[in-house]
């Protein structure tokens, strides 16, 4: 059969985009089937997690103890006293933080338990809080709200880090609580998968692996990081350059948010500093599994 050659040269162009056309369909379905394959997996290990909604300082507390011994007795780490005792209450602190805490319980988590090192926060990380709280202050416009929360000081005046800490935390909780899904609140977490707790802990000469990498590894593709006290002082760095070696641990656990009713799993890593003789919050975030939605947790 002979075809015209007008009739060739419209055809190559219709057979090309048919075989364009159908590739691109074809593509686009293996993409949906492997969506839908992704939510069903990531829903049936979700409905394997059992979810501890009565929350308690003894139930979270019951949860890292257990987690603590095992992952000392696996990694057969000598962890002094000292550290281990304040390894536990940070974790419980942690977790408590954002689920049954209060603004305290949150500082707490992000500054030394006691003042061991006189210059853990330096001029200008006071410096800088106040300029944050300074802001934040302006920025409601309330004089009065202002002298509530600073109870007639003023903020130059105010040198403690950790009320700095603790003022800042009360104006940020109050900021977000018009947000559908605030990022600054004491109790963003409604339940968590107790079971599902991961501890890594380790003494090393080198630099640890960051929770970014930690997140990447396990598949966590939309992990979200916010250092929220990259000023204090000893730094990972200095620690390790000083003393040559380094206790740094790694908490992972899921936890389910208020509203709305969502799925993360948190990733928070510390290193242990002997001039403050705790352990300090080196990197906090979150990741969720098989998608690239995030939002921050401060």
């Amino acid at each position: 059969m002979k075809f015209n050659p007008l009739f060739k040269v419209v055809l190559v162009p219709v057979l090309v985009w048919c075989g364009f056309t159908l590739t691109t369909r074809l593509s686009r379905q293996a993409t949906l089937r492997r969506g839908d394959e992704f939510r069903r997996l990531a829903v049936e290990a979700d409905a394997k997690l059992r979810y501890s909604s009565e929350l308690s300082t003894e139930s979270i507390r019951r949860a890292v103890d257990t987690l603590v011994t095992a992952a000392i007795s696996s990694n057969k780490i000598s962890f002094d006293t000292e550290q281990t005792v304040a390894l536990r209450e940070k974790l419980v602190t942690c977790v408590s933080s954002h689920s049954i805490g209060s603004v305290d319980e949150y500082v707490k988590l992000i500054a030394p338990s006691a003042d061991s090192f006189d210059g853990w926060a330096d001029v200008e990380y006071k410096s800088a809080m106040q300029q944050v709280i300074s802001d934040l202050l302006t920025s409601q416009g309330s004089p009065e709200r202002a002298g509530s929360i600073l109870g007639g000081r003023a903020i130059q005046k105010i040198n403690d880090a950790r009320e700095l800490a603790r003022i800042q935390r009360i104006l940020f909780v109050s900021v977000a609580k018009s947000w559908t899904n605030p990022i600054f609140c004491n109790h963003c977490w409604s339940s968590i998968a107790f079971e599902d707790m991961s501890l890594r802990i380790s003494t090393t000469p080198f630099p640890p692996t960051s929770i970014f990498e930690q997140a990447k590894s396990e598949g966590h593709q939309g992990y979200k990081n916010f250092k929220a006290n990259k000023s204090i002082k000893p730094t990972l760095l200095d620690t390790l350059k000083k003393h040559e070696k380094i206790s740094v641990s790694m908490f992972s656990f899921i936890v389910k948010t208020e509203e709305p009713i969502e799925r993360h799993r948190i990733y928070a890593s510390f290193y242990f500093s002997p001039e403050n003789g705790d352990w300090i919050l080196e990197e906090f975030g979150c990741g969720d599994p098989l998608t690239r939605f995030h939002y921050d947790v401060f």
